[in-house]
Parts: C-alpha cells; structure tokens; sequence
C-alpha cells in the first residue's frame, strides 16, 4: 500500500515484492505527474464520485503499460543482472 494523499493505493501480488514495489512506485509517480490524471482524481474525490474508466482514459493504458505489459523502468542493478 502506497498513501498519496488523500488516496490509499493497493496493489495485490504474488511474488517478488521487489518488482511490485517498483510498479507501485513507478505508477504513482507517473499518476502524479500526468496533472489531467491527477486533477480529475482530485475533482472525483471532492465531490465524492467513484471514478470510471471512462472518466479518464489515458488511465487504463497507463494500468496496462506497468502492470501487465510490464513496461517501467528498472534500476541499473536489474540490467547487470
């Protein structure tokens, strides 16, 4: 779990804890710094709405992207290994 405030994000994994930590991370930076992203998930909660894929679209790829394509960056130490 991941505190952004004011949201809680989870992630479920069955594995390495490592590579989920980096997904976790690399997906709340990327959330935080897509400002459309991040300004209708704070429009969302101030009016208390659930959010909807449909409400942002570039989410769903972005979802897609880290946590199924498994396309983020890795460390340096990944690549030597």
């Amino acid at each position: 779990m991941k505190l952004i405030p004011p949201f809680s994000v989870c992630y479920l994994f069955k594995g390495q804890t490592y590579r989920a930590q980096q997904k976790m991370k690399h997906f709340t930076e990327s959330i935080l710094n897509e400002k459309k992203i991040w300004q209708t998930l704070h429009d969302f909660y101030r009016t208390n709405r659930e959010v909807q894929s449909k409400d942002i679209p570039s989410l769903e790829p972005l979802l897609t992207d880290i946590f199924i394509n498994k396309k983020f960056p890795s460390n340096r130490l990944e690549s030597i290994i």
